[in-house]
């Protein structure tokens, strides 16, 4: 495994016996998102899914940020407003001095993430992600 996949896979590290994957369809919804289909595999999180993902291979991988002690590293906001102004997130998020980092989705929306340097329980990792939401 490269250092870029190892590195991906140490931030993004959560629960190892599942993920969630993603396998699109050709056509779009009428608000520009991807159709498809989502469902959960019950398999171990293997490398190769990981360095599969980075090439934006499909299906994708999803990881549950949570592990089997319920606790994390990270956590996200999905923001599924596909007319998104990122710019003026990024703006507002700084102003209220909150740490997240705004990534653009697939779709146009937002992922808005909070990582922690240990791992945390996932309860309060969600009442932090909640108060920030509001």
């Amino acid at each position: 495994m490269d250092k870029r996949v190892s590195q991906f896979k140490e931030i993004f590290f959560g629960l190892e016996r599942a993920y969630g994957t993603f396998t699109p369809k050709e056509s779009l919804r009428e608000d520009n998102k991807t159709e498809g289909q989502t469902f959960i595999r019950k398999l171990p999180v293997e490398d190769s899914l990981w360095e599969n993902h980075l090439k934006g291979s499909w299906p994708s991988i999803g990881i549950f940020p949570i592990n089997d002690e319920d606790k994390c590293k990270w956590g996200c906001i999905d923001v599924d407003q596909y007319n998104f102004k990122h710019k003026e997130a990024v703006e507002n998020i700084k102003e209220k001095g909150f740490p997240l980092i705004v990534f653009r989705s697939k779709s146009g929306g937002a992922h808005l993430f909070l990582f922690t340097k240990e791992f945390i329980p996932a309860s309060r990792m969600v009442a932090s992600l909640e108060a920030m939401a509001d």
